[in-house]
C-alpha cells in the first residue's frame, strides 16, 4: 500500500539527499520547488484557471570546473533520491519503511483539490475587481484581470558551508483596458507584489488597482492619437527612473563578468584581473556613478533584494562605477576565481536547471545637481520619454538599441504623443549626450525583466532625471510598431 504525506520541503529534500551519500564528496545541490497558479477574468465573462508544480535538483560538482547535473523529481523522498542516483548510474537505497513513503500524482492531485476553495476565492474577486472597474472608470472600456500567484522555495547544501533555504511568495495582477470598438487595440499594466510570508489577491488593494487601470486607459488614449515623429532629435528628456533602463543597457551589461571577459578578449587583451577589469581607468563621464544595491527593491513590490546570490554568496553593495572610473565588476564565484578578486553575490539564475551567471540587481544612476524643473524647461520642443520599453546592447558592435513604447512632444497643456520608436547610437553617443541630472528620485526602484543567454530574470534601476543633447546624426529615430521582439531587456 502506498501511503501519501505532504510534499517535501526543498530543505529535508536536501538533507535527506546529504545523508543518503549519494552525492560525491566536495559538490553543491540546489533544490527548487516551483508552484505557480494563473487565473484571469476576461471581458466577455469567461474565466480561466492554470495551475502547475515542479521540482528541480541541480548537483554542481565543484571540483569539475563547475560541471553540472539536473534533473527534475517530485515533492518526495524517494523521488529525489532516484533522481540524482539516476545522474550518477547508481541504484538508490531503500528508504525506511514498507514499501517506501512517497507523494503520488493521486497525492498531488488531492493537494490541488485541496486549494481549490482559495482559487475559487480568487475567481470571485477577480470577476468582482472587474465589474467595478468597468462601472468605476464609465468610458465603456472593456476590462481584464489576470492574476498569477508563485510560490518558489529554494535549499542550498553543500559538505564544506552552511546550508540555506529561501521562500519566496509573489503575485502579479495584469489589468488590460480593451477598445470596445476595436478589441486589438489594449493597453496593459502591471502590479507585483511578493513577500516572504504571503503574496495573494489581497495583496492589491483599490488604490492601486484603481491607478493601474487609469495608466492604462492613458496607454490606450494615446495609441489611438498618437502620430509619427518628424523633425531632427534635439533634446531627450527622461523623467525619473526612465534613463536607468538605458544605462542597464550601455554600461549595467558591460559591468557584468562574463560580458567584460567577452569585451575584453574579443579586443586582444588577457584574461588577468587588470587588464579584463581595467580597474581605475575612465569607462564613463564624470557624472557617471553606478550602484548595484538590491536593497533598493526590497519590500512589498519585489523579489530581487534577497540576502543571499543563487549560490549562497552573501548579496553586498557594489560600487562599480566611481565619478567615471571602474570600482569592480559584478562576479559570480566562477569568475571572481578567474579574476582573483571576492565574489559580489552576484550569481543569478533563472531556475535549477541553469548555470548561475552575473546578474545585475538594481543598478542605481547617482544624482546630480540641476534642478528637475529647469530641465523640463531647457527641453521645451523635443521628446519627452515617458516609458523605455526594452533595449539591447551589442557587444561586439557597441551599438545600442532602446524601444521607446511611450513619448511626447509640448508642454502639459499642448502634449502630442508620439508612436513607439527606437533609439539607435553607440555606446558613446548615450553617454556623450547626457547634458543634465536632476536630483535623486523620490520613488523607489522601478522593476522589470531582462534576458541574458536564455535566463530570464527581475531586474531593476533607478535614475533621476536626464536631459540629453546628442549631436546631428549620433542617435537615430527609428518608427517601429511597438513591438517588444526587438529587445533583450
Amino acid at each position: 500500500m502506498i501511503r501519501t504525506r505532504p510534499p517535501a520541503t526543498p530543505r529535508e529534500l536536501a538533507d535527506d539527499l546529504v545523508a543518503s551519500r549519494l552525492l560525491p564528496s566536495g559538490c553543491e545541490l540546489f533544490v527548487e520547488r516551483h508552484r505557480s497558479v494563473s487565473q484571469s477574468a476576461e471581458s466577455s465573462g469567461r474565466s480561466i484557471l492554470r495551475r502547475s508544480s515542479r521540482v528541480g535538483l541541480s548537483v554542481r560538482l565543484l571540483d569539475e570546473r563547475g560541471m553540472r547535473l539536473s534533473a527534475t523529481s517530485d515533492c518526495s523522498l524517494a523521488g529525489a533520491r532516484r533522481a540524482v542516483a539516476a545522474l550518477f548510474g547508481d541504484e538508490p537505497p531503500r528508504i525506511d519503511g514498507a514499501g517506501g513513503e512517497r507523494l503520488d500524482r493521486a497525492g498531488l492531485d488531492t493537494l490541488d483539490d485541496a486549494r481549490g476553495a482559495e482559487d475559487d476565492a480568487s475567481a470571485i474577486w477577480l470577476d468582482a475587481r472587474r465589474d467595478w472597474l468597468q462601472r468605476t472608470l464609465g468610458d465603456g472600456s472593456l476590462v481584464e484581470l489576470k492574476l498569477r500567484r508563485d510560490e518558489r522555495a529554494i535549499a542550498l547544501s553543500t559538505f564544506d558551508r552552511e546550508r540555506l533555504e529561501t521562500r519566496e511568495r509573489s503575485a502579479r495582477l495584469e489589468v488590460t483596458l480593451v477598445n470596445p470598438f476595436d478589441e486589438r487595440l489594449r493597453a496593459r499594466e502591471r502590479l507585483d507584489r511578493f513577500g516572504a510570508d504571503g503574496a495573494d489577491e489581497s495583496s492589491f488593494g483599490a488604490e492601486a488597482l484603481l491607478e493601474a487601470a487609469t495608466r492604462a486607459r492613458r496607454r490606450l488614449e494615446d495609441r489611438l492619437c498618437a502620430r509619427p515623429f518628424s523633425g531632427v532629435v534635439r533634446t531627450l528628456y527622461f523623467p525619473p527612473h526612465r534613463f536607468g533602463r538605458v544605462v542597464h543597457e550601455i554600461l549595467g551589461h558591460r559591468l557584468e563578468a562574463d560580458f567584460a571577459l567577452i569585451e575584453r578578449l574579443s579586443a586582444g587583451g588577457g584574461a588577468s584581473q587588470s587588464s579584463l577589469g581595467r580597474v581605475g581607468q575612465r569607462v564613463a563621464p564624470d557624472w557617471c556613478t553606478l550602484v548595484d544595491d538590491g536593497d533598493r527593491a526590497s519590500g512589498p513590490t519585489s523579489r530581487i533584494g534577497a540576502m543571499v546570490d543563487d549560490e549562497g554568496t552573501p548579496r553586498r553593495r557594489s560600487v562599480l562605477v566611481r565619478e567615471g572610473r571602474l570600482e569592480r565588476l559584478l562576479c559570480d564565484r566562477r569568475h571572481a576565481t578567474l579574476l582573483g578578486c571576492p565574489p559580489s553575490g552576484s550569481g543569478r539564475r533563472a531556475s535549477y536547471a541553469d548555470p548561475p551567471l552575473p546578474r545585475m540587481t538594481v543598478l542605481a544612476l547617482g544624482p546630480g545637481v540641476d534642478d528637475e524643473e529647469s530641465l523640463r524647461q531647457r527641453a521645451a520642443g523635443g521628446l519627452f520619454i515617458d516609458d523605455v520599453e526594452w533595449g539591447r546592447l551589442d557587444v561586439a558592435s557597441g551599438r545600442v538599441r532602446i524601444g521607446v513604447s511611450r513619448s511626447h512632444v509640448g508642454s502639459r497643456e499642448s502634449r502630442r504623443p508620439i508612436e513607439p520608436f527606437v533609439l539607435v547610437g553607440s555606446v558613446e553617443a548615450f553617454l556623450g549626450s547626457v547634458c543634465g541630472l536632476g536630483p535623486a528620485p523620490s520613488s523607489s526602484a522601478v522593476t522589470g525583466r531582462c534576458r541574458k543567454q536564455r535566463q530570464t530574470l527581475q531586474t531593476g534601476w533607478s535614475a533621476p532625471a536626464v536631459l540629453c543633447e546628442p549631436r546631428p546624426g549620433e542617435i537615430e529615430l527609428i518608427p517601429t510598431s511597438g513591438s517588444r521582439s526587438r529587445g533583450d531587456g
